[in-house]
């Protein structure tokens, strides 16, 4: 009994930490511009890249979305935390946004509540699509280096998870 209590608070702190990180990042995207949306996309899928390469569990999920089985999420959750955190202490405020985008997404299956924010996010997400070839320039431009599979980086970047689509 004193342990179903604990559990449920705990699930209610973490669901009400989960909902407070989402709005702002949320907010972000609503108030940014489709160059600023698209800069998003293009480091959300390259981020979304570069992990599926190592382990195809993100993209799994990504794709089972609600129908995941909780543990997998669980896994992929503590893993994108945990790289977010560490991206956050090196100061990689770029990578660190590139992460957000996969944490949100899998939070709102997480939450099933969250559902109207997962698609919100989404909605606004998709206004940035048409600028991730741009975006990559000013990203080559940044860095000083060129974008590899920049090609294959914007056909990738037209994915929304199905759950998740408006």
């Amino acid at each position: 009994m004193i342990g179903k209590f604990f559990k449920k608070k705990l699930g209610n702190f973490s669901r009400e930490q989960h909902k407070k990180e989402l709005l702002p990042f949320l907010q972000k995207l609503r108030d940014g511009d489709d160059d600023d949306v698209g800069m998003v996309v293009a480091i959300g899928t390259i981020i979304r890249m570069q992990i599926t390469q190592k382990n195809g569990l993100l993209q799994e999920v990504l794709d089972s979305g609600y129908s995941t089985p909780p543990g997998k999420l669980s896994e992929i959750l503590l893993n994108l935390s945990s790289l977010a955190k560490g991206l956050q202490k090196d100061g990689r405020t770029r990578d660190l946004t590139g992460v957000a985008v996969w944490l949100h997404t899998l939070r709102c299956f997480a939450h099933r509540d969250f559902i109207d924010y997962g698609r919100a996010m989404w909605t606004e997400m998709s206004r940035g699509i048409d600028y991730v070839g741009s975006a990559l320039d000013g990203l080559e431009e940044l860095t000083g280096n060129p974008i590899p599979n920049r090609q294959l980086i914007i056909e990738n970047s037209k994915y929304v998870p199905n759950d998740l689509k408006a």
